[in-house]
């Protein structure tokens, strides 16, 4: 890829980051907040890469061979996240995948496993309900849990 492709690549980037941006300013305010500091600072980091390519001129490198095995295996690590929030919430779904790959991959011992847990419970229960008010998703077992024993969510 030409320095031109590379330039191109990431105007596209920018420019599709600019309308995340801009559909974002029609969320309510408290909705936006997230949004807004994850596409303004991408908008902002992906001009500043746009302005180091034009300056220094630079050439795309050769593609890296990659193990495939790895990707995939980070791929399933990704979707395995996007599952437990769907089945669990948003706080025991991230602190459950948490754990586990602290467990499996990082071999880490129990205590720091369960306080690695623990911990991300905690950080997405005080960012979700202090900092930005959001309703915290109980996941389909919660929600399945909570029908059960009669309780509305």
């Amino acid at each position: 890829m030409r320095r031109s492709g590379n330039v191109a690549f990431t105007s596209v980037l920018l420019a599709l980051s600019a309308v995340f941006l801009v559909l974002t300013l029609g969320f309510d305010e408290s909705s936006r907040v997230v949004p807004l500091s994850v596409a303004g600072s991408l908008s902002g980091l992906l001009l500043v890469q746009i302005v180091r390519d034009v300056r220094e001129g630079r050439q795309a490198t050769a593609p890296i061979p990659t193990d495939a095995p790895l990707e995939a295996a980070a791929v399933g690590w990704l979707l395995a996240l996007g599952a437990l929030i769907l089945l669990f919430g948003m706080l025991l779904g991230p602190a459950l995948f948490v754990s586990v790959y602290l467990r499996r991959k990082a071999a880490e011992g129990w205590l720091v496993t369960i306080g690695g847990g623990a911990t991300t419970a905690l950080v997405f229960w005080l960012v979700l309900t202090h900092a930005i008010g959001a309703p915290v998703s109980l996941g389909a077992v919660g929600a399945l849990v909570g029908a059960l024993l009669g309780i509305r969510t």
